[in-house]
């Protein structure tokens, strides 16, 4: 009798709390605006000082509302550290301590994370700052299953000289098949990974696409829906590992369905080369409605590079330097509550 007493209880609780925790199980059911987790974690071998100096600075941007929980962890230590969950930005400056392991375990410290059941998981945000390499081969299918069911998204921020292991695929296979980010950066410019994206601010992903390409060629992407009128960032990969020499030339066409408004950027590999490895940014005011999105690429080689366009409406300083400049650009946006379809 009591055990059927609480299966009525709990099927009478309002369910408006997207994350809530049932039977230890965190509920998949949520959207982009829903309350959830930020967590920062970050390779051991980057050094303290570089990390309290990102930590510190992020107190400079203001946090999305919705994350109602912080957390960090140190990976790639002797001993692996527990994640510690804290309740504002402030607390995340607590001291960081150092531990020297082998190989890398991000891997496991992603797991560890998707396995709690005390604080929200569904929509939840991971900032990732990686020096040291896995050593061996990963099968991340199971990883990758639980983070597209609960929209967790991962932004790796990877030194352009690693150390550890050689197994960059399987955070480019992780980043890519879940529309997170796999980022190179100059080493001493790694803190970028964490500010080039600011994730721990508002902000709503609503473009991702994943290609192969080699040799020359043409492809048409899947169309980009932009939900409002307003300013976007571009963020577009031209290579999947730092020492390839095969990128020429790459330029993207989006074209609006309805209005004439077409947008063309050919992306220059050496733009930010004191900071950027892998990738290029671009802003761009868009009109609302449905764009085609078309992509011609030449290579060196052809050997496969797996590369990724996100496109979303995150409010980066540099946005609010061109309002400074220019008061007619719009970057407020009403929220979208909708997820953007994973691309495989």
């Amino acid at each position: 009798m009591r055990a059927l007493q609480l299966v009525l209880y709990l099927s009478s609780l309002s369910f408006s709390d997207a994350c809530l925790v049932i039977s230890g199980f965190q509920n998949d059911k949520c959207t982009p605006n829903d309350n959830t987790t930020y967590m920062i974690a970050y390779s051991n071998d980057l050094g303290s000082d570089l990390i309290l100096r990102v930590l510190n600075r992020m107190h400079e941007f203001k946090a999305s509302p919705q994350f109602v929980k912080f957390a960090k962890v140190r990976f790639d230590v002797q001993q692996p550290n527990e994640i510690e969950y804290l309740d504002s930005p402030s607390e995340l400056t607590s001291s960081t301590n150092t531990s020297y392991s082998i190989g890398s375990d991000v891997i496991s410290v992603l797991e560890k994370f998707l396995e709690n059941t005390q604080y929200p998981v569904c929509g939840s945000r991971i900032n990732v700052l990686v020096k040291r390499l896995p050593t061996t081969e990963v099968n991340v299918e199971s990883i990758i299953a639980k983070l597209k069911k609960f929209h967790v998204g991962v932004y790796f921020a990877i030194l352009e000289n690693t150390i550890g292991g050689n197994n960059l695929e399987a955070l480019n296979e992780i980043a890519f098949r879940t529309n997170g980010l796999s980022m190179i950066f100059k080493d001493e410019r790694i803190d970028l990974g964490v500010f080039k994206t600011q994730y721990f601010g508002k902000y709503t992903l609503i473009y991702a696409a994943n290609y192969n390409v080699s040799g020359q060629g043409t492809i048409e992407l899947p169309p980009m829906t932009v939900p409002n009128n307003g300013m976007y960032q571009f963020l577009m990969s031209y290579k999947d590992d730092p020492v390839s020499d095969a990128p020429q030339s790459a330029t993207i066409t989006c074209t609006h369905t309805e209005i004439d408004h077409t947008f063309v950027y050919t992306f220059d590999t050496v733009f930010r080369q004191d900071r950027y490895v892998n990738f290029v940014e671009h802003y761009h005011e868009f009109d609302k409605g449905i764009y085609t999105v078309k992509l011609e690429y030449e290579y060196a080689n052809q050997d496969v590079e797996r590369l990724f366009i996100r496109v979303n409406n995150f409010a980066s300083a540099y946005v609010h330097y061109l309002i400074s400049v220019d008061h007619n650009i719009s970057i407020f946006r009403p929220p979208v509550d909708y997820w953007v379809p994973y691309d495989n």
